[in-house]
């Protein structure tokens, strides 16, 4: 009875041993994907975060630059990194974060990624314009309803 309880125990042992490191392969991967992924331009984040704060609370407006100092210092901490990379292990699968952090630091996406504000500008431009182009036609359907 005695080697049944022992091997039982060091079966236990080695399955929980699989599994921490399982787990923190898969935090690891969660970490790397968070890293791959964040943006390089902090100041964005920074400034999100900080239009958060204030709008929680309307009184710190006049405070900007404390509030941004602190909304920098909160989002380069470790604190903030361990929070992300917790929801992202939670969201995902290692084997999905391999694929994204293979796809995050692949050349074309790196090449997407500094191209994007470039992007969303000419395609906020031509929606503009399209949208210009098409008010005639959208005053004689507000027009026309009018009449009816």
């Amino acid at each position: 009875m005695r080697p049944l309880v022992v091997s039982v125990c060091v079966l236990l042992l080695v399955i929980g041993i699989g599994a921490h490191a399982d787990a923190q392969s898969h935090r690891q991967a969660a970490r790397d994907f968070y890293e791959a992924s964040r943006p390089t331009d902090t100041a964005a984040v920074v400034g999100a975060v900080a239009v958060m704060i204030v709008q929680m609370q309307p009184e710190w407006r006049n405070q900007r630059e404390i509030v941004e100092e602190f909304a920098l210092e909160m989002v380069t901490s470790e604190t903030f990194t361990e929070a992300n990379v917790r929801v992202i292990a939670e969201m995902f699968s290692e084997e999905e974060l391999e694929t994204l952090v293979w796809l995050f630091r692949h050349s074309a996406y790196q090449n997407y990624r500094d191209k994007g504000a470039e992007l969303v500008r000419r395609s906020t431009l031509v929606t503009m314009n399209l949208f210009r182009d098409s008010l005639p036609e959208l005053e004689r359907r507000i027009e026309a309803d009018r009449r009816r």
